[in-house]
């Protein structure tokens, strides 16, 4: 009997969610190294999950809305204890002098995350009261190689054996380039990291950077990659997921916002896509335009015999033989195998 994708988790594990939250685990659990103190109260909707009011931040994430904040899956996966806070628009690593301190409501886990390598790694946390901060807009455009994108978190300023040094006390902002999945594919593999030496990177992946002396680093998981656009104004393309040792030149990997479309709509209320239609704003015109063809979509091919025995509404992945829950249209663009 087939079930629904949408009921069930990938079952694949490389290592625990648990390790992704230690302090010497040099794959996982990022924070920004490199990069300048970023303008004080120009992102205040970049978040940081606590245990404590006053306390430092673990995790970051971002306020998609005034009750939703979106963070990575293993920053409440496995043995990472559940926060029980969210600073919001604070420029300060800890203590409660800006933003605000509010309780955590309810936390929401993807159902299809198991760990980071697999991907799918975001989850949803639900605020026990609404923020006064403006929040982030999702973006579903596409986010391809040579894209500039900014990451931000209260990151290392390097140093050390493993060049992580000391979480800054105030938040940083770093660009970087984005990086096609099949370059950062090859280059994450060629480290021969024993974790990582056949990993494949899937459609929920995104890579930038792999630049020596700037990176993403411990302590800054879930964090926000966002876009800058021509009015000024940020769109939330990515989250923090894994890396390797940091600023060692090897790209890091990011959740792809795009891709979560579908769990973000079914579970938070009062976000928005910044590619949203916006309401008309003159009268109608009398005489009715001719409307612009819609563009034919990709024909989705058949699947190959037995691919889609167990799964449905879900995208099969050649290269990992894992099942991803993306759009149907996403799935066949990027050479997937969409199972009806």
């Amino acid at each position: 009997m087939k079930a629904s994708f949408s009921t069930l988790a990938l079952t694949a594990a490389v290592a625990s969610a648990a390790d992704f939250n230690t302090t010497d685990n040099d794959v996982f659990a990022p924070r920004v190294v490199g990069g300048y103190e970023a303008p004080v109260g120009q992102y205040t909707w970049t978040v940081g999950l606590r245990q404590t009011q006053t306390g430092r931040q673990g995790c970051g994430g971002s306020l998609i809305s005034p009750t939703w904040v979106l963070t990575a899956g293993h920053c409440v996966s496995g043995g990472a204890p559940a926060p029980k806070y969210i600073a919001v628009g604070t420029h300060y690593l800890e203590g409660n002098s800006d933003g605000e301190i509010i309780a955590v409501k309810n936390v929401v886990k993807n159902p299809s995350f198991s760990d980071p390598l697999t991907g799918n790694d975001i989850a949803l946390i639900q605020l026990a009261r609404p923020s006064k901060f403006t929040p982030i807009k999702l973006s579903k455009k596409a986010v391809v190689a040579g894209d500039s994108v900014r990451l931000l978190g209260w990151g290392g300023v390097g140093g050390g054996s493993d060049n992580v040094g000391a979480q800054s006390p105030v938040l940083k902002q770093n660009d970087f380039t984005v990086l096609d999945n099949s370059e950062c594919q090859s280059r994450i593999q060629a480290t021969r990291d024993p974790q990582l030496s056949n990993w494949i990177a899937g459609p929920t992946h995104l890579c930038a950077g792999g630049i020596v002396g700037q990176a993403s680093c411990k302590g800054d998981s879930g964090g926000p990659l966002v876009r800058m656009n021509a009015d000024g104004s940020s769109s939330l393309v990515g989250d923090v997921s894994f890396g390797l040792p940091c600023a060692q030149g090897v790209p890091d990997v990011y959740g792809r916002i795009a891709q979560f479309a579908a769990f973000i709509d079914q579970t938070a209320t009062g976000h928005q896509w910044d590619d949203a239609a916006p309401g008309p704003t003159t009268a109608p015109s009398r005489t009715t335009p001719t409307p612009p063809k819609t563009p034919t979509p990709p024909k989705t091919p058949s699947p190959p015999s037995g691919i889609c025995d167990l799964y449905s509404n879900a995208c099969y992945w050649p290269p990992n033989g894992q099942y991803y829950l993306v759009p149907e249209y996403d799935c066949v663009v990027q050479g997937g195998v969409w199972c009806p």
